[in-house]
């Protein structure tokens, strides 16, 4: 029953793991407007969006200008025949329009002023966003069908003024319009808010939950350094299957987006934090799992050991070596356990802080290993 219920609590711990960082980065993502504002501003200077944004302006533009009706009404104050020759090229005459207003609204998107109005729009959306998912019902989060957007108003009042210094003094007559870009589709959003009342308790509910799994499991084991080893290699494969639903998920996304390339980089840049935490975690579940498998007692294990101990001390024995000998595998299961508890409380883990973190770990437990008496090594049997 003891290996029995190991075996269960690590298997719990491994798969509670995706779910806790999946956790940890949405909690961020929907309640903290600045982490948010953080992982969206990258979007106003990627081309697929700035494309998207110009083509939605440009469209809400010309709608207003509506090129062939001014041309139709000035030529009835013209002679017929030149009223139907005014006709015959009010088709091209909106088409070049229309390339004119859209290479002004690429040049409004690529330039610095639309980095502040995408911060500013997208800081309004949230915080309508974060409100109504808190079950606020004096907030209106402006909605297209079933898609929560964000304001492109100041960027339409933007690229007016930039055509009427160009010249077309017709832009300066368009009345105050207000476009969007869809954010994300909330075409259930009571289960959403449901979702939301949860995630503030699973925030700090699933890390905890998965670790006291996975340190039941290890402890309960027989063979507590294997049963780490394990529970490591479990973690790590587990944020692979995260990964892979990410790729998935990314697939669906630009299957249903407008514009996909728009899609796929809208994606790609609010779940990188997550990408990058599923990265760290693999990268220290590794670590602890390859720290387990030095300090076993396979041949392997034994002559690396050795050999390092060999080159960096003397075989002399002391009372601190003695101490540490005899505490050997409560101090290894203890620098592990405070190098996992700092990466998992650590506010927003990078690589660096993970990299950080293993080099700690690997120091100390060289260190543990460097006043730890040797013993010679168990002949192998003759056959």
């Amino acid at each position: 029953m003891r290996r029995i219920l190991s075996v269960v609590l690590i298997v719990l711990g491994c798969l509670l793991a995706p779910v806790a960082l999946t956790a940890v980065w949405a909690a961020n993502q929907v309640s903290d407007t600045d982490r948010y504002l953080k992982t969206v501003a990258p979007l106003a200077d990627d081309p697929a969006i700035q494309n998207a944004v110009a083509d939605r302006v440009t469209t809400a533009v010309m709608s207003r200008l509506d090129i062939p009706s001014l041309v139709s009404g000035a030529s009835e104050s013209l002679p017929p025949r030149v009223g139907q020759l005014a006709g015959l090229v009010a088709g091209p005459a909106s088409s070049l329009v229309q390339g004119f207003v859209r290479d002004k609204s690429g040049a409004v998107v690529a330039s610095d002023a639309f980095a502040t109005i995408w911060t500013e729009a997208n800081r309004v959306a949230h915080t309508r966003i974060d409100k109504i998912l808190a079950g606020d019902d004096d907030t209106v989060v402006q909605t297209d069908g079933d898609t929560v957007n964000v304001e492109l108003g100041p960027v339409v009042q933007t690229v007016k003024e930039r055509l009427v210094a160009e010249g077309m003094t017709v832009a300066g007559k368009i009345p105050d319009i207000n476009p969007t870009y869809p954010l994300f589709k909330t075409d259930q959003l009571a289960q959403a808010q449901t979702y939301y009342d949860w995630l503030g308790v699973l925030e700090w509910l699933a890390p905890l939950l998965a670790l006291a799994c996975l340190a039941g499991g290890v402890l309960l084991a027989r063979g507590r350094r294997k049963a780490l080893g394990r529970a490591a290699l479990g973690v790590g494969a587990s944020m692979l299957v995260l990964a892979v639903g990410l790729m998935i998920s990314r697939s669906a996304v630009v299957g249903a987006a407008q514009n996909a390339e728009a899609g796929g980089a809208l994606f790609d840049i609010v779940v990188d934090l997550l990408r990058l935490g599923l990265r760290a975690v693999l990268l220290l579940s590794l670590a602890v799992a390859v720290g387990a498998w030095l300090a076993g007692g396979s041949a392997t294990a034994v002559r690396t050991r050795a050999y390092w101990t060999d080159l960096l001390r003397g075989r002399a024995d002391t009372p601190v070596t003695a101490w540490v000998t005899a505490h050997r595998s409560a101090l290894r299961i203890g620098a592990v356990a405070l190098a996992v508890l700092a990466f998992v409380f650590w506010p927003h883990p990078t690589g660096l802080v993970v990299l950080c973190l293993i080099v700690a770990l690997l120091v100390v437990l060289a260190v543990i290993e460097l006043l730890t008496e040797r013993t010679p090594a168990a002949p192998s049997p003759q056959h």
